[in-house]
């Protein structure tokens, strides 16, 4: 089974299992409505916050092992009626993007039901979002040895080794999960970089190739191909596999560089130097979303961070950035106007005339007495044609 299946299935049983409950379970802090927690669970926000902290602090080697009872285990196995709670509330904390919150889960179930393969799995994801590559290594090691049937979910465990430099046994895991999954394209872009990585440049080449024929919108994998191909004198081969990266993602900044170089070696001075200042401002945005994401990792809902996460994807035209943190604006239901008007402004600018008339509606709801906000409001309605709704901003900003 792939990553993608096992996390499907872990997402299934935690939105449908729980009819296998017996009695009554409650709600909890991220957790499904009705369903109530274990004791070893946290139960209110405050309590959620402290555990997830606590979480934070833990080091997931020191957990008991249990490992040889779960040798066996399968996607297909019904989850434990007690145990469904808290998979259930850790699997949406990490929906979320609260990795903290959704680890405090997780350790409850570990705690209870060591080596439990669903938390190992899902905890080490947690750890990789959270970029503690060596705590994320450490559990997907453990989900290995619990679960060694699915160690085609497990191509994480070699970016962990790849990401934290240790490029040898990055490639033997690759390897191992290719095993058991061949048409992996992650699994064989990891392995191409770590051949790349230990000197192996047309290994990289051949695997990088079948990345592409695979997914040919895998601009990464373009990139790298570009990479390779310009470090081995191929400059007019690197330049398709670097405009296709370019195409494909223009707001990564490794294409833009790329492309820099590459037109100086092709006497392309003009070209050079556009796609050199394209990347000097790229970059530095590049940098800037980092330490904002950076901010978000331990705190999701600072929601003056999504707005500049926002604003700053906007300023490179990266339209999918731009909607993903509109989106997770919309989902904490921002409680003043101006963030209000500023999901309006956005999904306008994504010319998404329904998202945009939906949150302008909720912000008439937050603007209260502000006439500059009801101005604001009835200068959209009047822009999109909206007779009814520029009527009401007049009225109501009197």
């Amino acid at each position: 089974m792939t990553s993608a299946g096992v996390f499907r299935w872990i997402a299934r049983a935690a939105a449908g299992a729980l009819f296998a409950a017996a009695g009554t379970l409650g709600a909890t802090q991220g957790g499904a409505p009705g369903v109530s927690a274990p004791e070893s669970s946290p139960r209110t926000p405050a309590e959620l916050r402290a555990r997830a902290a606590e979480a934070l602090r833990r080091d997931p080697r020191q957990l008991p092992t249990a490992a040889e009872r779960w040798l066996e285990w399968g996607p297909k196995d019904p989850v434990d009626a007690g145990l469904q709670a808290d998979l259930t509330a850790g699997m949406r904390a990490y929906a979320a993007q609260d990795y903290a919150a959704a680890l405090a889960f997780l350790y409850a179930l570990l705690d209870r039901e060591a080596d439990f393969p669903p938390a190992l799995y899902q905890g080490a994801l947690c750890y990789f979002r959270l970029r503690r590559y060596g705590d994320c290594a450490a559990l997907m090691e453990r989900f290995v040895r619990a679960a060694p049937r699915e160690i085609g979910a497990t191509q994480v465990l070699g970016h962990c080794y790849y990401t934290l430099g240790s490029y040898a046994s990055a490639r033997a895991h690759y390897e191992l999960v290719l095993a058991a999954q061949p048409s992996s394209p992650e699994a064989l872009r990891g392995l191409a970089l770590s051949e790349m990585r230990l000197g192996n440049a047309a290994r990289a080449l051949e695997l990088l190739a079948k990345v592409v024929e695979l997914r040919p919108e895998h601009a990464d994998a373009h990139a790298w191909r570009a990479q390779i191909l310009f470090d081995e004198g191929q400059s007019e081969a690197a330049l398709v596999h670097a405009e296709r990266a370019r195409e494909l993602e223009p707001w990564e900044p490794k294409p833009w560089f790329l492309l820099s170089r590459i037109f100086v070696e092709l006497d392309r001075e003009a070209d050079a130097e556009r796609a050199r200042e394209r990347f000097e401002l790229i970059s530095r945005v590049d940098q800037q979303v980092r330490q904002q994401e950076g901010l978000l990792l331990h705190d999701p809902a600072r929601l003056d961070i999504w707005v500049q996460l926002v604003a700053l994807q906007r300023s490179v035209e990266n339209r999918p950035g731009v909607r993903n943190g509109l989106a997770r604006l919309s989902a904490h239901a921002p409680a003043d106007a101006r963030t209000a008007l500023f999901l309006v402004d956005g999904y306008d600018w994504l010319g998404e005339r329904s998202k945009a008339v939906e949150a302008a509606r909720r912000a008439e709801s937050l603007v209260g007495s502000d006439a500059e906000s009801w101005a604001w409001l009835a200068d959209f309605y009047r822009r999109i044609g909206d007779l009814p709704g520029l009527e009401r901003a007049q009225r109501l900003g009197k």
